[in-house]
């Protein structure tokens, strides 16, 4: 699943989830192998999707906190992408390509670069198109800035991609969203960041199973639709987001015959 990348926390992303990864000479060999296992376990074919996503959060979690904490004390940029690499080889991904370890070396510098950059009120202005209202791009919310920052429907942008992890403070990859949605997504880099495993439901739920799905999971759930959406049609996220629409507010499943799972539900 790849779409149109906008910050360089996505290159990274999806450069270690579809190249690293998949290069691994001890993953190469049983990768075909462990997702029919993966499928079989969880009944979904797709969970294979989740398992290597999760790993790609794991590995670039620790590559932008390495580098974040040892920039200060290394010198010239060749230096700097020749220590990201060799940890990168030594502690993340044992006898991965130099010339592949060198690409993503570059893409974490440049991450941690933008990490945490501020919205500039000129870029604001420009995601707002000078408007005072919006919705939530997430849950459809009316927000507004003539309220106290204070208030739930206080007007605030979002990254799509964290901050944390590269996510630039561009119009490319913010949206309007209310502090709930803001505070259900936090800094999750994808629908991954969800230990999805542990929803299963009833064959055939109740409307009472499916309004108990806890919101973080519908939050996810509308992740990976938008993510599916954006590489079919080589969307970026915003524009996906924006194609979408704001969750639906009446939580539905595809009936499959066996116990319902993060992969059937329907935001």
């Amino acid at each position: 699943m790849k779409w149109i990348a906008k910050t360089s926390g996505e290159e990274l992303f999806l450069a270690i989830r579809d190249i690293a990864i998949p290069s691994m000479s001890a993953m190469e060999a049983s990768w075909n192998e462990l997702q029919e296992f993966l499928a079989s376990v969880s009944g979904n074919s797709r969970y294979s999707l989740y398992f290597r996503g999760a790993m790609a959060i794991t590995a670039m979690r620790r590559l932008l906190r390495f580098w974040a904490d040892v920039e200060s004390f290394v010198g010239s940029e060749g230096q700097r992408i020749r220590v990201v690499s060799d940890f990168m080889r030594e502690e993340v991904f044992p006898g991965l390509e130099r010339f592949v370890t060198t690409r993503l070396a570059r893409l974490v510098i440049e991450a941690t670069a933008v990490t945490g950059r501020p919205i500039s009120a000129a870029t604001r202005r420009r995601v707002l198109q000078g408007k005072t209202t919006a919705n939530c791009y997430l849950c459809g919310f009316a927000l507004t800035s003539a309220v106290s920052m204070t208030d739930a429907n206080f007007l605030t942008l979002e990254h799509l991609w964290p901050s944390s992890a590269g996510g630039d403070s561009i119009d490319d990859n913010l949206l309007p969203a209310c502090i709930r949605c803001q505070d259900d997504k936090a800094d999750a880099l994808s629908w991954e960041w969800l230990n999805v495993h542990n929803l299963v439901l009833p064959t055939e739920p109740s409307a009472r199973a499916l309004t108990s799905v806890p919101r973080p999971s519908r939050v996810a759930r509308h992740y990976l639709q938008v993510m599916e959406l954006c590489e079919g049609r080589k969307y970026t996220l915003k524009r996906g987001f924006i194609v979408a629409g704001p969750m639906s507010g009446t939580l539905t499943c595809s009936p499959t015959g066996s116990p319902i799972t993060f992969f059937d539900l329907r935001t």
